[in-house]
């Protein structure tokens, strides 16, 4: 999505910024994330941005590079990598690519896989957790729950690089066949569940294992037929085998449309309401999933004693994953931040005090 537009006074006159600027913004709901404006003596071009790769830059209108011409346009060139070497390879490089977008320009790998231990034997061996990071200091907090034999790979997050980009970046970069994604607040409770859990999505053939976002945990309430992102198990090479941005974008904005929960009905929990919206953007991955006939598991999770944090139950209905949300509040001294101070100390199977903000969150 997004939106553009071109104006021009026929009669040789000055294109009005006023005029140009209120046609654009008629157009605020293809592209709410930015905006821009470009006059030049009777034309005016417009534009509104819907970001999804390069969030941090890609602002239009655009210029080349010795600023003689200007454009406005739809910006969905899906084979943008492959068009830069051609024309860095003769000397054109574009500006706009020396600043990468953050996903690429802040992913690396914390920890590379062993070749001893657990893991190197078992189902789970080409199993990497990718953890998305804002730069706080609860990203080491959640590394120091996983063991020493998981690889990590991070992606950088800080510049908006979360959610549909953070989710496409490690489907098309993670080098490994199944990716565990977890926010910076999901704390690992077991590892050795958690590779079970990995190794039961290999028997049952599921590209995408997660809770759904509605229907399921009481303070999610929206699309159950989407997985909330905060804990995924994705089978990486099976998606990658069929993956297609351009029709997974067409998936986006159509979860009103849907009719029947995909999960099965002993999944959902009959206390907990559900509707099919398009809360979050990610929505539209899990959507594709489907059809492109990939499956998909859905997991149960319970409320913790906080009445805010939520634990996830593996396949057997064991606690896998909590996750306390509002990682955002960790750095700032108050309530939030002692809250998940409790919510570690009750993973590190310390006393569970956090039974204490129930109802004042």
């Amino acid at each position: 999505m997004g939106g553009v537009l071109v104006k021009k006074k026929l009669d040789g006159k000055a294109a009005d910024a006023g005029a140009v600027t209120a046609m654009r913004d008629l157009l605020v709901h293809r592209g709410p994330d930015d905006c821009g404006l470009f006059l030049d003596g009777p034309v005016g071009l417009g534009h509104r941005r819907l970001s999804i790769i390069d969030l941090g830059g890609g602002h239009q209108p655009m210029h080349n590079a010795d600023g003689t011409t200007c454009v406005v346009y739809n910006g969905e060139i899906y084979n943008y990598p492959e068009l830069r070497t051609h024309l860095t390879e003769r000397g054109r490089e574009s500006p706009y690519y020396r600043k990468l977008a953050p996903c690429e320009r802040g992913a690396y790998h914390r920890r590379v896989p062993s070749t001893t231990g657990p893991m190197a034997t078992d189902d789970t061996a080409n199993a990497t957790v990718v953890i998305t990071s804002t730069g706080g200091a609860l990203f080491d907090v959640a590394v120091s729950f996983l063991d020493e034999e998981w690889p990590v790979y991070v992606v950088d997050g800080s510049d908006r690089c979360y959610g549909l980009p953070a989710l496409r970046h490690a489907v098309e970069n993670v080098p490994a066949r199944w990716g565990v994604l977890l926010d910076e607040d999901a704390f690992v409770l077991s590892n050795e569940r958690l590779r079970g859990l990995v190794a039961w999505a290999g028997r049952k053939g599921h590209a995408a294992i997660g809770v759904p976002d509605g229907g399921v945990f009481p303070r999610r309430v929206h699309n159950p037929n989407a997985l909330n992102l905060f804990f995924n198990v994705l089978d990486l090479e099976a998606i990658r085998a069929v993956w297609d941005p351009e029709q997974c974008a067409t998936w986006m904005d159509r979860g009103s449309e849907m009719t029947t929960p995909w999960p099965p009905a002993s999944r959902l929990n009959p206390l907990v309401p559900y509707m099919f919206d398009d809360y979050e953007p990610y929505y539209c991955f899990y959507f594709w999933l489907a059809d492109a006939g990939l499956s998909t598991g859905y997991l149960n999770a319970r409320m913790h004693s906080d009445g805010l944090s939520a634990v996830v139950l593996d396949h057997e209905e064991e606690a896998v994953v909590v996750h306390s949300w509002y990682a955002r509040e960790y750095d700032t001294p108050g309530p939030m931040r002692d809250r998940i101070l409790d919510v570690i100390e009750y993973a590190r199977g310390g006393e569970d005090r956090a039974g204490r903000w129930r109802g004042l969150m």
